[in-house]
């Protein structure tokens, strides 16, 4: 959202000094667009060299023009933007501890996020929310409570999605290249592989790296953020459940290991799971997000995300919803339910929204 005011210049003389710095300006953002799309345009011949090709590089790619273009820094030659960006970004810098819904709604109305802007095409800003309010179930409407939970879930969503990014941005750098890749990325080649859940026996003996790569291609990508909300919200119950408010449990993930969760009140005699507690939201959705990408059970999840980059389709939850019939019990009547619940409350507009440049970024 922009508050940057008229700037009046009609009429305006610069003096021989400021010509010289603002074209100075101007020509530097100048060039990081050039560079910018160069490095696309590279990116684009490498790929169509390549035996993979990279016809996935679609609209939510990190390879994607598009994307390097929206994600360049903003630039104000007279302020007035970039103070008003500076206010909000301090209403909500650094990890953030709520006591009450109605401290984290004035909290969110101080940096102007609000889901009509982010619906418009509005940045969302950077908040990392440590926990949900405690009496968010006891607010009326429905309304007001589903708006505080989306807006709670989405900037911790899409920056999970950023550091996948990250990842698979240096993986498809490093799948066109010629040749095998140096120490360095072969170290992190074999940690990211490892982490992830890849085969990496043959890799060991000397073996080549090209099908551990496109192993990892399919299993680094971001999860739809319509998708991780519509999800969060069936789960927690937009936010209210026990497992969310004393565990940050938002996505009723199990776990084995005793004292590591929360013991569920109807659990049956002899089962010995818990439903796994995290000491921040964000671990929350890390490990939601790393669960779709490594188990065995959402392998047709991957499969039909890595189909639809390779077509140039986008990759939404609308799509992806529909191969996750092994998440619940419920199976397909689960699936029926996320479907309405993105669909009722206008989430795939969020599968296009972007985090807001950090003031001071050069990314």
């Amino acid at each position: 959202m922009s508050h940057a005011k008229k700037s009046g210049l009609s009429g305006f003389q610069l003096s021989g000094l400021n010509k010289a710095i603002v074209g100075t300006l101007g020509l530097s953002i100048a060039g990081l667009y050039l560079a910018a799309g160069l490095d696309a345009l590279n990116g684009g011949k490498h790929a169509a060299d390549s035996n993979q090709g990279t016809a996935q590089a679609a609209s939510t790619d990190p390879a994607s023009p598009q994307l390097i273009y929206a994600n360049l820094p903003r630039y104000s030659l007279f302020g007035d933007a970039d103070d008003d960006l500076a206010a909000q970004a301090k209403a909500l810098s650094g990890p953030i501890k709520v006591a009450s819904a109605a401290d984290l709604d004035n909290k969110f109305s101080a940096a102007g996020f609000t889901l009509s802007d982010v619906r418009d095409g509005g940045d969302v800003p950077r908040v990392l929310l440590v926990n949900l309010p405690k009496d968010l179930s006891s607010l009326r409407s429905v309304k007001a409570k589903k708006s505080l939970f989306i807006r709670s879930m989405l900037p911790l969503v899409l920056q999970a999605n950023e550091k996948v990014r990250e990842d698979r941005l240096r993986l498809l750098k490093l799948m066109v290249r010629d040749g095998q890749p140096g120490e360095a990325n072969r170290k992190w080649l074999l940690e990211l592989a490892d982490n992830y859940g890849v085969d990496i026996t043959d890799l060991k003996k000397g073996g080549d790296l090209r099908k551990v790569m496109t192993d990892l291609k399919i299993r680094v990508d971001i999860v739809p953020p319509s998708l991780a909300l519509a999800q969060g919200a069936e789960e927690s119950g937009w936010g209210t459940s026990r497992f969310a408010i004393k565990g940050n449990a938002v996505f009723g993930q199990w776990t084995y290991k005793k004292g590591k969760g929360i013991v569920p009140d109807k659990r049956n005699e002899g089962a010995k799971h818990e439903v796994r507690a995290f000491d921040e939201l964000r671990g929350s959705i890390d490990a939601y997000v790393f669960n779709l990408n490594t188990h065995r059970a959402y392998k047709k999840f991957r499969a039909r995300r890595a189909a639809l980059r390779k077509s140039g389709q986008d990759v939404t939850g609308a799509e992806l919803i529909k191969t996750l019939d092994r998440y619940s019990e419920r199976g397909a009547a689960y699936i029926g339910t996320i479907r309405t619940i993105m669909r009722v409350n206008g989430m795939g507009a969020f599968d296009r929204s972007r985090l807001r440049v950090a003031l001071g970024s050069d990314t």
